[in-house]
């Protein structure tokens, strides 16, 4: 079957990203909003205003067959802090963004893993619960890796959530190196947030795709 990245998301599918973006920012919005109405309803005024990385143009739905399979929120380090401001001017304007809230989103900001130069930033991924089940994971990180190459970068950088090892273990069988972690506390709510920051160098990955490298087993669920 044939995969593709598009911002060019079909109205009916829209829920299903949206709520696919949520699960893999979870640990943010649990971080940053009083509960999951506030997060949602943050959301949902980014993807009206067409603001941050996730949403299009930055953001692409993964598609299957014609089906979609998951989500990338990614963008050059050149251009993460002019989105990221647009972000914030579009919940301000909505009136959401209180001094507690933009205090704990810059926290949450200093967690994360900090682009430079050419690195391609993918703050958001989301896969299908089936397609992490299956062989195809594999195929979808080479489809973004082949895109972010494709946008110039040198390596691509992200965060994962420390609170999941399945998912760290994951990422380290797969070629990612481990560069760091980022952690952010918030007193006044006990809050905790807590990243470890991973990088991959696309010229490594091309070198290990073109020799026909066997790559590690699926996401077990």
């Amino acid at each position: 079957m044939d995969i593709e990245l598009t911002t060019r998301l079909e109205p009916s599918l829209v829920p299903a990203y949206l709520q696919l973006e949520f699960e893999a920012s979870a640990p943010y919005y649990d971080f940053v909003y009083q509960d999951e109405s506030e997060a949602r309803r943050a959301q949902m005024i980014l993807w009206n205003a067409r603001a941050g990385e996730w949403t299009p143009p930055h953001g692409h739905a993964i598609m299957l067959g014609g089906q979609f399979v998951g989500l990338i929120g990614g963008i050059m380090a050149a251009e993460l802090k002019r989105v990221r401001l647009g972000a914030t001017l579009a919940l301000g304007r909505a009136g959401v963004l209180s001094e507690d809230r933009a205090r704990r989103m810059q926290k949450a900001a200093k967690a994360f893993v900090q682009p430079e130069g050419d690195d391609f930033y993918y703050g958001q991924v989301g896969i299908t619960a089936a397609v992490r089940k299956s062989g195809m994971i594999v195929d979808l990180f080479e489809l973004i890796r082949g895109y972010a190459e494709a946008c110039g970068a040198r390596r691509c950088v992200f965060q994962a959530d420390a609170d999941s090892p399945r998912l760290i273990a994951f990422y380290e069988r797969t070629e990612h190196e481990r560069i760091g972690e980022g952690e952010a506390t918030d007193p006044s709510t006990g809050r905790r947030l807590n990243y470890v920051h991973f990088a991959m160098d696309l010229a490594k990955w091309r070198r290990s795709r073109d020799s026909g490298e066997i790559m590690p087993a699926p996401l077990a669920s």
